[in-house]
């Protein structure tokens, strides 16, 4: 019997040159998340200070969560006008998301 797939989270700390580039970038990406990393499980991006975003992505197994990882730089080469940021990721130990009609 083979060993169950792990999934992995993925968290990108995302620092942005301005306010209002946080906000132009973020609005932007809304409409293009989804197809950039369509293998994500979830993607969810949450401003904790005034340039600042924390992302969050989760992945089947860790050989999506590796060929994601070129895709994720190439989005940071491409924007490093405008952005800086670093990633970490591990196994993911739990997940909840309750389905309501709010959501």
């Amino acid at each position: 019997m083979g060993e169950a797939k792990m999934k992995i989270a993925r968290i990108n700390m995302i620092e942005f040159k301005s306010e209002e580039e946080l906000l132009a970038q973020q609005d932007q990406w809304q409409k293009v998340v989804g197809d950039t990393f369509p293998e994500a499980i979830l993607q969810m991006g949450v401003q904790v200070g005034p340039t600042s975003v924390m992302s969050i992505l989760s992945y089947p197994d860790q050989n999506t969560a590796d060929n994601a990882l070129a895709k994720r730089d190439l989005v940071f080469t491409t924007k490093a006008d405008v952005m800086d940021g670093w990633h970490m990721e591990g196994p993911l130990r739990h997940f909840h998301y309750k389905n309501t009609s709010e959501n």
